[in-house]
């Protein structure tokens, strides 16, 4: 736990500095780093009592595409989950999804498609759909970050679907 309060720390620290660079808006599609605080609830008696996610987006590749001006690009984000019996960690990989035509120049939403591994108790395959929105923060380099989304863990005997309920900062690193 100490070590990723470090990490995200560290994070942070050199992170800032890049993106003041950065002009951020709602069209902005350069890459990003999003660091945030999370809680899994698996069902009514598994609810992690701490948790950290850092991802990783890529500039968004894309053109849009659709009614709802659909853009992609890739998203990579590893995490630590502290539950009574251990933590689970996971590391996944996939699709960012922006709209250039849902939100405001404030309030952005997106939707995360990610495929992966976790580890509790051995290694089980990870699945998630995490929307969210990033808040533009007046003055500031760097959005608030909320998301609410769902994790499917798939395991040896079946397969378990968790809530993920986190907050946080995301924060441009560079300038289109």
């Amino acid at each position: 736990m100490k070590l990723w309060l470090a990490l995200a720390g560290v994070l942070l620290t050199v992170a800032a500095p890049v993106s003041a660079q950065s002009k951020a808006s709602a069209a902005d599609d350069s890459a990003e780093v999003a660091v945030q605080y999370a809680l899994l609830h698996f069902n009514e008696f598994a609810f992690s009592k701490a948790g950290f996610d850092v991802n990783y987006a890529s500039k968004l590749l894309t053109q849009p595409a659709s009614s709802l001006g659909l853009r992609a690009g890739f998203v990579v984000e590893g995490g630590l989950h502290h539950f009574d019996g251990g933590s689970l960690k996971l590391i996944q990989g996939g699709v960012k999804l922006v709209s250039t035509r849902l939100g405001t120049p404030r309030f952005r939403p997106y939707g995360h498609i990610m495929f992966g591994i976790g580890n509790f108790e051995g290694t089980d395959t990870i699945m998630s759909l995490m929307p969210g929105a990033d808040i533009t923060l007046e003055g500031h380099p760097y959005h608030l970050r909320v998301e609410a989304g769902q994790v499917w863990d798939f395991f040896g005997g079946g397969h378990q679907v968790a809530w993920r309920y986190s907050v946080g900062l995301s924060m441009p690193l560079g300038a289109k």
